[in-house]
């Protein structure tokens, strides 16, 4: 045989081979995203029917589709069913809302905050939400549905980006939406300076008189650019929030008394 023969068939032969690796390497990839696939799935489908299963006997899911949720940088997968569309996220498989098709605005809701509370309470322990979070907020946000919000404590303050936040009607047993949202807070420092040091920072900021505030809170706050438009912090701080008469706001680490922000608010 001659040369050039025995290099063709050995080109053949490699060629061959190759070819083979790469199919069996394409089928083990299919193989693999069809596993995460049915993976995603299932978890999904898991997630669904524990939250939906309190408040609607439909819980089949009738399609998934995913979206970018450009706030937070994340992916979300909604699952759409006949009453409800459940968003999760895509990554951690974590419930982040329910929010009904069509509200059923049928009824007048009561005005007995008991009963609501009540409803609102075994409807939250039934959809095993987290069992840290405290009902911090319960009002009529209409004539048809009530508000509650439920928010995580670090020492007797709360974060309301660590909360469920749910619209519900309890006379036909209905949740309208609810909203999961899970930013964690990592204190810092256990050191809080007073009311009156905040606001003393405050009005001397401001170029104010003492009698220019209206009131302080004490919560967890996002740090924003408001007075330092060269600040980049949106973490998360314990704050003081000094509300001048003009509705315009000062947010105020309580541990450094570092003005970290603030709002205006025009009535």
């Amino acid at each position: 045989m001659k040369k050039y023969q025995k290099i063709s068939i050995l080109l053949a032969v490699i060629l061959s081979l190759i070819m083979s690796i790469v199919y069996a390497a394409n089928e083990n990839n299919n193989s693999l995203e069809k596993e995460a696939e049915e993976m995603t799935t299932a978890a999904i489908t898991s997630t669904v029917k524990q939250v939906l299963e309190p408040i609607t006997t439909s819980k089949s899911i009738q399609k998934i589709e995913e979206f970018n949720d450009n706030l937070l940088g994340r992916k979300l997968s909604q699952a759409y069913t006949e009453n409800y569309i459940v968003s999760i996220d895509s990554s951690s498989k974590q419930l982040v809302g329910i929010y009904e098709k069509e509200a059923k605005y049928n009824l007048i809701t009561t005005d007995d905050k008991q009963t609501a509370e009540n409803f609102i309470l075994s409807k939250y322990t039934e959809m095993n939400l987290p069992t840290e979070y405290k009902l911090v907020y319960l009002e009529k946000f209409d004539d048809y549905v009530w508000e509650a919000d439920f928010q995580k404590e670090y020492d007797g303050v709360y974060n309301m980006y660590e909360a469920v936040k749910v619209f519900f009607n309890p006379e036909n047993s209905e949740i309208v939406a609810l909203t999961k949202f899970d930013e964690k807070y990592t204190p810092t420092s256990s050191e809080t300076i007073s009311s009156e040091e905040a606001k003393s920072i405050a009005t001397t900021y401001l170029n104010k008189n003492s009698e220019s505030i209206k009131e302080s809170e004490l919560t967890l706050i996002k740090a924003n650019n408001f007075y330092n438009k060269e600040s980049s912090d949106k973490t998360i701080h314990k704050a003081w929030i000094i509300t001048t008469q003009e509705n315009n706001k000062v947010f105020i680490d309580a541990a450094s008394g570092e003005i970290i922000g603030g709002d205006s608010f025009n009535e």
